[in-house]
């Protein structure tokens, strides 16, 4: 249902400034060129989980429509703070809570995907046309990890070459997937070229995962089991408006607006996480703390909703200028976003009844919240730990204007112009319940850009651009609510005091088209960016949250070439598609005496995206092979010292991943495909290295945190249309 896709590498002023590593604009479908039905069915197997044993809780009626959120939530007269009730009335209202804690065994089920579209236009009195395309999609999916490696240093001991840990994990997390999307677009075309679109996407998503994690914890000094049931729910809705006019029906002069409301919800009710320990004999016992934790026995109720609504408008006036044909662009955009989180935490601890350890163990877990062992004097008895340090409020108002000019002149194309936007951050939060936080962030900028080009032939042109771009924190970068990862076992915090990142772009680049279906452009460029924004370490080992460095540079080589193979090695019907970029980063700090030469937070070294195509219409038979890599990259930045002790960074390691479609016709309707993602199926890992000295000698020790495989799918879809 995508019409086209619109690449940006460069800034301008009708785009956002915030387009520092390019702007990418997706335009759907509105007007079929023919009425039309389609349907579309899909299989898939994947070799790690398909027909394996899955371990989910039992399921909500709902759940195969991603709304089990709707079943898992707190009853509706559940009351709102544990904390104002005596102990009987709060044992009494945890009774109401669904029991279901252990994960049981079933079949996971192929992937399958099921889309029905149509399309239809009708032509109106005059000219005038009306088209519709809609679009009704339902999925569900399944994946696995197997003795994922999950590990956490706190530092490597030089004497005895071997790392201290924080903790050292295995672990098995199954998910389970449903989505509903709809695509509903209409259009309304004049033969003057006026131009109104109405577009709605609507995407439903429920998410069931268990993850069983298991290992030593070396602040605990023992083994463990962390079990953990969790259910995500998402939606997401977009709608905009828009018109496209030719004023006085005259082509060079053009007015577009727009205005749009979006929204999202992620909802996770009843996350339940509990533990055991292993005991002297090897046998593993229940954790029933002493002080509530909801990392050890507890039950996490999430919710976060999103609202945006945006406004724009341009115009493009082409007019004579001695004796060229310049083109005046000219817009105002305005921008509302808002979010509200929140979490409620329900937590177990110790009840000190009458029964002793070899007789609560014999019970099963799920036995624990019944009424004969729920309460105070049995075996365990319920809390509360939620307060206003859970929650946090955010707006964000974003209004622009810009002006920008194109004047050809001769082989020189010049386009400038200026963007001024005023940005303005609120959010209240909390680093504890006595410590409130308020963020006012007001700033207005300016952004130039310049665009200029030179037509060497006509084939052939050298361009040089510069463009100020920025980077702005996101809500949960700035908030200062700690969220603990359950699966990953770790936690993110924002940082009140983020600052905006500051960019200046400047490329230069050679473009050459050798026909309309073949290009190759080499371009060198340049980024400096003041204050940029990283995902920091910030504790010992498994606490992370963003700052700012002082500044950093990027700068390097990115060639792409689109080429047939018939003229080169006379391989008919064969295309080769080719993007790869070398990139150099270094970030510099203020106050820093360790590892002063690192890259940028995120940056990868090289990226390489390559694809081979075959197309042969007479055969109605088609083929892709693609293939993607990206240098190693920072995924977490290192802490500042800790006396003498360093946390290195964390780096996420290449991975190569190579995707096969087929497709062939079938008469005029029907078409079948053929497809396995992520052929070789290479390991997800990430690492880090310490440095240190041994005998006079420097050595390295590399270390690995995670790593875990998601296997091959192999797909198969019949597509009918008719």
């Amino acid at each position: 249902m995508i019409d086209n896709i619109m690449i940006y590498k460069t800034g301008s002023p009708e785009l956002s400034a915030e387009a520092t590593g390019g702007f990418v604009k997706i335009f759907t479908k509105n007007i079929p060129e023919e009425n039309f039905q389609q349907i579309e069915y899909s299989f898939g197997y994947n070799d790690q989980t398909t027909f394996k044993d899955s371990y989910h809780l039992p399921m909500q009626t709902l759940d195969v429509f991603g709304l089990g959120s709707l079943q898992r939530d707190l009853p509706v007269d559940f009351p709102e703070n544990l904390n104002s009730l005596s102990i009987q009335q709060r044992d009494a209202a945890a009774l109401k809570l669904s029991n279901h804690w252990v994960a049981h065994p079933s079949t996971a089920l192929p992937n399958q995907k099921l889309t029905f579209s149509i399309g239809r236009k009708w032509n109106l009195k005059e000219g005038n046309k009306i088209g519709n395309i809609t679009s009704l999609s339902y999925s569900n999916s399944s994946s696995s990890r197997f003795s994922m490696e999950n590990n956490m240093y706190e530092r490597f001991d030089p004497v005895t070459e071997t790392p201290i840990y924080l903790y050292n994990y295995a672990a098995d997390i199954y998910s389970t997937d449903f989505k509903i999307g709809l695509m509903h677009n209409w259009a309304y075309l004049t033969p003057n070229g006026t131009k109104i679109e109405f577009k709605n996407l609507l995407n439903q998503i429920g998410v069931d995962k268990t993850s069983n994690t298991f290992g030593w914890n070396n602040y605990r000094q023992g083994n463990f089991k962390y079990l953990s049931n969790q259910y995500s729910a998402r939606t997401t809705y977009s709608g905009q408006l828009s018109g496209n006019h030719k004023l006085k029906n005259n082509e060079d002069n053009k007015l577009d607006w727009n205005v749009g409301y979006a929204y999202a919800n992620r909802i996770e009710p009843d996350r339940q996480n509990w533990s055991m320990k292993e005991n002297q004999e090897g046998d593993y016992e229940y954790v029933l703390p002493d002080v509530p934790s909801i990392n050890e026995l507890g039950r996490l109720y999430m919710t976060n909703h999103e609202n945006v609504v945006v406004s724009g408008i341009n115009h493009e006036k082409k007019f004579q200028f001695l004796n060229t044909l310049p083109v005046l662009k000219s817009g105002i955009y305005g921008e509302f976003k808002s979010r509200n989180f929140s979490e409620r935490s329900i937590t177990y601890r110790k009840a000190y009844g009458p029964l002793g350890n070899e007789e609560i163990n014999a019970l099963d877990f799920e036995t624990l919240f019944t009424e004969a062992y729920l309460g105070q004097g049995k075996v365990i008895s319920v809390d509360e730990q939620t307060n206003v340090a859970n929650t946090y409020k955010a707006q964000n108002w974003l209004g622009a204007g810009y002006l920008s000019i194109t004047l050809p002149v001769g082989k020189f194309n010049l386009t400038g112009g200026v963007r001024a936007e005023y940005n303005h951050l609120l959010l209240d939060g909390y680093y504890n319940p006595t410590s409130p936080v308020h963020v006012d962030n007001p700033a207005l900028n300016l952004f130039p850009s310049l665009n200029t080009s030179f037509n060497l032939s006509n084939k052939s042109l050298i361009r040089l651009a510069y463009a100020h771009t920025i980077n702005r924190p996101e809500f949960r970068e700035v908030s200062p609510l700690s969220y603990y990862d359950f699966t990953e076992k770790n936690s993110v915090r924002g940082n009140p005091n983020l600052q905006d990142a500051s960019i200046q772009n400047v490329d230069l680049r050679f473009e050459n088209y050798p026909s309309p279906t073949e290009t190759f452009s080499l371009a060198a460029f340049y980024k400096h960016f003041t204050h940029p924004i990283e995902m920091v370490n910030i504790g010992v080992g498994n606490d992370f949250s963003f700052g700012n460095a002082k500044a950093a540079v990027n700068y390097g080589l990115e060639m792409e070439l689109k080429k047939s193979l018939e003229t080169l090695i006379g391989l008919k019907n064969f295309t080769l598609q080719v993007n790869a970029s070398y990139i150099f980063s270094k970030v510099e700090f203020a106050d820093r005496t360790n590892e002063q030469n690192r890259p940028l937070q995120g940056q990868s070294p090289y990226v390489v995206n390559a694809a081979l195509f075959y197309q042969n219409d007479k055969v109605g038979f088609s083929s892709s092979l693609m293939y993607n890599v990206m240098g190693k990259r920072i995924l977490a930045a290192a802490q500042l010292n800790q006396g003498e002790v360093v946390i290195p960074d964390i780096y996420e390691m290449p991975r190569h991943v190579v995707d096969f479609t087929l497709n062939k016709k079938i008469g005029n309707q029907m078409e079948l495909r053929f497809g396995i993602k992520d052929l070789l199926a290479q390991n997800y890992q990430t690492r880090q290295t310490y440095e240190y000295e041994k005998d006079g000698d420097v050595k390295e020790a590399t270390l690995t945190n995670q790593s875990y495989n998601l296997g091959r799918t192999f797909s198969l879809a019949l597509n009918w249309k008719f």
